[in-house]
């Protein structure tokens, strides 16, 4: 609510300023606006015209402390605005990121100019930690929060600025989970393939372990194509296939990184390494034709051309590419 102050000096941060005026005098009841110091006014263009007259005065850009001195006879009212902001709860939590943001409901009488969301593992996070920018203006306004730390308890409060300063919302609280995600250095590789736990998945080597290796064995072994069976059908090609350097015994003899347990992706499993080819990074895209461990018939097995997502049958003694994964 507006107060009422009589003859005086009054002191205060960024107040809005209003002279109630007698139309018969025609005068301005605002003698003179000045900081502590008695320097002139930061706005000082022309202050009141006309019958019930306002103007704002704002220390922002210099902070400094606002003394008002009024010497007429009628009422000054004196009041500091503000935004009103409401912090919306967090959704869509992983390990890395969350999807919150809040709703400024009103902008207190003065446009606001910035607003989005902080957050911290600490309480009463402000715009001095990590923090988004969401535009302006009154209403609602979605946030992203990246680049969480997995299973960190975080503070949030929705922020809106106006001339007037900044104000916060109210807090809330969640915890990032403790998930994994594609694309994530993990045991030896690139994760390219998570089950719905996000606690498993597949991860596939960093670069090629052959550019021309055979499928080989000139024989039915017995192969599946579905996600999750890469291993087995490794394991089967090795048992029944006597060929050296074959595709599947590269993978099966690979020791990377500290990890000895890589395999011949299945046509499925391979097929999501190409859906996420950018973010494995490393392939052919000139040839880019790589061998499956899942067979078409007895002479021929399924290959992946990594440009365009195309699976094609291939004779089991062409030399094509190879590249390892494995589970987790």
């Amino acid at each position: 609510m507006p107060q009422k102050f009589a003859k005086g000096a009054y002191f205060g941060f960024t107040w809005y300023v209003e002279t109630l005026m007698n139309s018969q005098w025609n005068i301005s009841l605002i003698d003179s606006l000045c900081d502590t110091a008695r320097r002139p006014a930061y706005n000082t263009e022309k202050w009141i015209t006309g019958p019930n007259p306002s103007k704002s005065y704002f220390d922002a850009e210099v902070n400094l402390t606002v003394s008002v001195e009024y010497n007429g006879d009628g009422n000054l009212t004196l009041w500091k605005p503000g935004a009103q902001v409401v912090t919306y709860e967090i959704t869509d939590i992983t390990h890395t990121s969350a999807t919150g943001g809040g709703n400024v409901q009103s902008d207190g009488g003065f446009p606001v100019t910035a607003r989005g969301v902080c957050w911290s593992a600490s309480s009463n996070p402000t715009t001095s930690d990590s923090h988004t920018s969401n535009g302006s203006g009154i209403g609602s306004f979605t946030s992203q929060l990246t680049n969480l730390t997995p299973n960190i308890p975080y503070y949030v409060r929705a922020y809106a600025t106006n001339i007037a300063g900044k104000v916060y919302g109210n807090e809330v609280l969640f915890t990032s989970t403790n998930g994994h995600y594609i694309g994530e250095n993990f045991k030896g590789g690139i994760i390219f393939y998570l089950d719905g736990t996000k606690q498993h998945g597949l991860i596939a080597a960093a670069s090629d372990q052959s550019t021309g290796a055979i499928w080989g064995c000139d024989m039915l072994v017995g192969t599946a194509t579905a996600i999750g069976t890469g291993q087995n059908n490794t394991n089967s090609i090795i048992n029944t296939c006597p060929e050296a350097g074959s595709a599947a015994r590269i993978c099966h003899n690979l020791s990377l990184k500290g990890y000895n347990d890589w395999f011949l992706p299945s046509k499925d499993e391979m097929y999501q390494m190409y859906q996420q080819k950018s973010v494995i990074g490393g392939f052919d895209l000139v040839n880019g034709y790589y061998w499956t461990s899942s067979e078409s018939d007895t002479y021929s097995a399924w290959v992946q051309y990594i440009l365009d997502g195309t699976v094609s049958p291939a004779t089991k003694l062409l030399p094509f590419e190879v590249r390892a994964i494995r589970a987790f």
